[in-house]
């Protein structure tokens, strides 16, 4: 390939996969974040984590063990699905706000596991669906039939023998269980004085277990999920965000100012602009990103939007993968350059990477079809893969000949989908998302960097700009099947270059970005993609 003498670009990643290499900088040497934008999220459900006690349920003490690894990824914040006793594998719908599931562990094991990440300099955001109990709770064991009892005025009953509670959301009135549980539940009344007053005390507890007034053995930030300001559009609960949940979060953040909440928008197509003008949130999920990111034309309108309507210090959580849809793996059907691809696409661009356990391993798993009950959810949901043997010690199989989701299960000894099979792999997936994350972490404008949608002469190309002083990046995406080339004005970029550049890697020797007078000339193979440093 011939190539103009003088260039100002080095590629710092390749087209469809990275350089393998040594990260230059360890994990555990970078700083802690100063803002939002240089977190990296990492969701966890502890129960499909790692088992350490051999009862084949993932724990505290198993999280414990694995914060080496969680941190080698490169992750600063890690967000695990709810902790307190409930009857649900998912531990959704709890029955005790202030207790800690003893299948995971006890109250000590959750107080070590937080001192743990917190001496790593990470931290612990703590997911809630405090809007709702079952039969298993005392409010609705003591209401239940007793019209005089205190917890009347806490929950909603449509009789006067308090025997018929109001349903929930889809006029759910019984949860059922993968295991053939059953049970009855209704909607906290969030508007009544006590039920508020007992809410900011909750939180505050969670924030600060002992009371001492020093923040180290609680929550950095909590997760609300299901969040709506009509609860289930039912008409019982409305303009929640502004007369419960902001008047919550000013509470909150007097007493701990550094303190973040992040919501999940209910209603997936919401873009969560309501959640920070009138709810007080300071992070919602890039919903629209992430069902657009196959659509080059739907995707690059939305990114563009957001950059516009997204206010200063608020911010989208940015994710391929989460616990309620089927893991993105499946959606491409196994293809690893696609899920290279489009993590490089997302977690480059502006917002707060956010990464579902497995994933960086390219873990499959759909929902199955079996009922009306949370098990449709499992394949989901599934035991990380620590190990080559899917039976190893430490392997979180608590659902194991559960029923007919186990006969679906993705889960396979010597697939490559393990973290031992892929450690040893440089080409590796896990590999890929570590230089990817760590790439992002030690260059400010992947990070903190603005963000802009750059014009080019191809429609099958996504081109955009990030950067933040010195750091300046250009990003190209080719959503074709073919070869293309393509070319960008000098004049174009939002930021100048003035240095010429050291370097250019390359692993395919196709994709190229190359000065031609004042217009870059980009080469990009099928569906590849060029990430460059400007200099």
């Amino acid at each position: 390939m011939n190539r103009p003498t003088h260039f100002f670009l080095l590629f710092l990643f390749l087209v469809i996969q990275f350089v393998a290499c040594k990260p230059a900088v360890e994990n555990s040497a970078l700083l802690p974040p100063q803002t939002p934008e240089e977190e990296i999220f990492y969701l966890i459900i502890p129960r499909s984590f790692y088992d350490s006690n051999g009862d084949r349920i993932g724990d505290l003490k198993g999280v414990i063990e694995k914060l080496d690894y969680i941190q080698s990824l490169g992750v600063t914040s890690i967000i695990m699905t709810p902790l307190s006793p409930s009857a649900y594998y998912h531990n959704y719908f709890v029955d005790d706000f202030k207790g800690i599931d003893p299948e995971y562990g006890t109250l000590q094991d959750y107080l070590d596991m937080i001192v743990a990440i917190h001496k790593r300099g990470m931290k612990f955001y703590m997911d809630t669906e405090w809007q709702y109990v079952t039969e298993n709770h005392t409010w609705f064991k003591e209401s239940y039939g007793h019209p005089e009892s205190r917890y009347t005025k806490y929950l909603f009953y449509q009789d006067s023998l308090n025997l018929d509670p109001a349903s929930i959301i889809f006029n759910i009135k019984y949860l059922q269980s993968y295991n053939g549980d059953s049970l009855l539940c209704t909607s906290i009344n969030l508007k009544h004085p006590e039920v508020k007053q007992y809410m900011q005390d909750l939180y505050a507890y969670w924030m600060d277990p002992n009371q001492d007034g020093n923040f180290d053995d609680g929550v950095d930030g909590f997760r609300i999920d299901h969040m709506m300001d009509d609860l289930d559009n039912k008409g019982l609960l409305t303009n929640l965000f502004e007369e419960f949940w902001s008047p919550l979060f000013i509470q909150l953040k007097s007493i701990n100012p550094k303190i973040k909440v992040v919501a999940e928008q209910a209603d997936w197509s919401d873009p969560g602009l309501s959640y920070f003008t009138k709810a007080g949130i300071d992070i919602v999920y890039a919903f629209a990103l992430t069902f657009t990111i196959r659509e080059k034309n739907k995707f690059e309108q939305i990114l563009d939007t957001l950059l516009h309507v997204v206010s200063e210090n608020k911010h989208q959580l940015l994710f391929l993968d989460n616990h309620d849809l089927d893991r993105y793996a499946s959606t491409v059907y196994g293809d690893r350059d696609a899920m290279r691809k489009d993590a490089t696409l997302l977690y480059l661009s502006k917002g707060i990477p956010y990464i579902y356990y497995g994933q960086e391993l390219g873990m499959k798993g759909a929902a199955v079809i079996h009922g009306k009950n949370d098990g449709n959810d499992i394949l989901r949901r599934e035991a990380f893969e620590w190990n080559a043997d899917m039976n190893h010690e430490g392997m979180a199989l608590w659902y194991k000949d559960s029923g007919p989701w186990w006969d679906s299960t993705c889960l396979r000894s010597n697939d490559g989908l393990s973290v031992e099979e892929e450690e040893k792999d440089p080409n590796s997936l896990l590999h890929f998302y570590r230089q990817l994350l760590m790439a992002r972490r030690t260059n400010p404008g992947l990070s903190i960097g603005e963000e802009a949608i750059i014009k080019n002469d191809n429609p099958a190309v996504l081109t955009y700009c990030r950067w933040h002083k010195d750091s300046k990046f250009l990003l190209a995406f080719n959503y074709s099947k073919d070869s293309v080339n393509i070319k960008i004005p000098l004049s174009s970029l939002p930021f100048s270059m003035t240095k010429e550049g050291n370097e250019v890697f390359q692993n395919d020797k196709v994709s190229h970005a190359d000065r031609t007078g004042e217009t870059l000339d980009l080469s990009l193979k099928p569906e590849g993609y060029l990430v460059v440093k400007m200099q």
